[in-house]
């Protein structure tokens, strides 16, 4: 049996995007017939040394969590044990650079973790890169990111990973253009589609023809003022009722966009963080979801892989993002581009269903990538 050894930044629930992905992705390997474990190498959720297991879906799954305040010298002692008893085949790091320091310059990562594991085959997956890399970033973030590129590249050298992984296309373009080929493991949905059944919490107003949805984390910068009077006119002009759902933990930007809508006579229904199965009875019960990610990162959004799981296309409307060098991409199927007038063109367009890969797909395709670099 093929046994991974999965590294991460922290495991709190909830609280750390890549460490729930890392405890969804090990619990479905461990489903699929492998066995895994998770080092979280730097998390800042505990005080001591936690050696127990997790559940993930009803599967448990090993784990050691090593407390962020500790020494390197007490990481490594501690666990280097743990990691020879496991005794992995491949360790498998899952990598954000402020997940491994405050600041995001992990100066002595690979060399801690080979002190920690010994020689192993190693498999990264960049989950983010470095910052500053787009032309509206400012001096002291190109800089910053200047620097952060330079330990990316260092930490690739050292630890001479026999897989390279990212999910985006343009994180895929960066490590080539460093040097690195790189494989796109899609991200998995944060959302799984659920038949199970739900009372609902609330009821909307009759006779609404479209719901549009935006779900997590609202970035700065996005169009709200515009969408929303762009939105009140293709009700108007079309005889059509819309409303608004904000699901999830929406941010510092919410009461803006609550504001903006209601202030045309759009109902709007902010549901704060609710429970995976509500979540996706709402989304089956929507017309379209908007993100505000950028589009050039749309493709690391969990939130946009959930909405188009559940067959719901996507406006994309966020702050301008762009990068100097060109780049040849293309939004995946089911995306749209807002741009400043074309709202009421993009509610009327017909946009076959997505077939998003779903966690079991994804697993799938990590498997058999590691197994066929053996």
């Amino acid at each position: 049996m093929t046994k991974i050894l999965f590294i991460c930044g922290a495991l709190e629930y909830g609280c750390n995007g890549v460490g729930d992905y890392t405890r969804r992705l090990a619990a479905e390997l461990i489903k699929q017939g492998l066995s895994t474990a998770i080092v979280a190498w730097h998390d800042n959720h505990v005080t001591a040394f936690i050696d127990g297991v997790q559940e993930e879906d009803k599967t448990t799954v090993p784990v050691l969590r090593i407390p962020a305040s500790y020494t390197t010298a007490q990481k490594i002692k501690r666990a280097s044990k743990w990691i020879n008893d496991f005794d992995p085949d491949w360790c498998s790091v899952q990598f954000v650079p402020f997940a491994y320091h405050k600041k995001g310059l992990p100066f002595n990562l690979a060399a801690e973790f080979i002190s920690a594991a010994g020689k192993r085959k190693w498999q990264i997956m960049f989950h983010e890169l470095w910052v500053g890399m787009s032309t509206q970033s400012t001096l002291k973030e190109h800089y910053w990111g200047v620097l952060q590129k330079k330990l990316i590249k260092r930490f690739i050298a050292q630890l001479q990973p026999s897989v390279i992984h990212t999910q985006t296309g343009l994180y895929k373009f960066q490590l080539d253009k460093l040097g690195y080929q790189a494989g796109i493991l899609p991200l998995f949905p944060n959302i799984s589609v659920t038949d199970e059944d739900v009372t609902p919490l609330y009821h909307p107003a009759n006779n609404i023809d479209i719901t549009v949805v935006v779900f997590g984390n609202i970035h700065h910068g996005a169009p709200a003022a515009t969408l929303a009077q762009e939105a009140a006119d293709f009700a108007a002009d079309n005889n059509k009722k819309l409303q608004l759902y904000l699901i999830g933990h929406s941010g510092a930007e919410k009461e803006k966009w609550i504001a903006a809508w209601q202030q045309h006579n759009i109902p709007v229904k902010s549901f704060g963080e609710q429970s995976p199965h509500y979540i996706s009875f709402l989304f089956k019960h929507a017309s379209v979801g908007i993100s505000t990610t950028p589009l050039l990162l749309i493709e690391k959004s969990g939130s946009v892989a959930a909405m188009r799981e559940h067959g719901l296309p996507v406006i994309c409307a966020a702050r301008p993002w762009q990068i100097k060098q060109p780049i040849n991409f293309q939004p995946p199927p089911g995306i749209m581009e807002y741009k400043k007038g074309n709202l009421g063109a993009l509610l009327q367009k017909d946009i076959p269903t997505v077939q998003q890969k779903n966690l079991a797909d994804i697993s799938k395709e990590f498997m058999q990538t590691i197994l066929s670099a053996n």
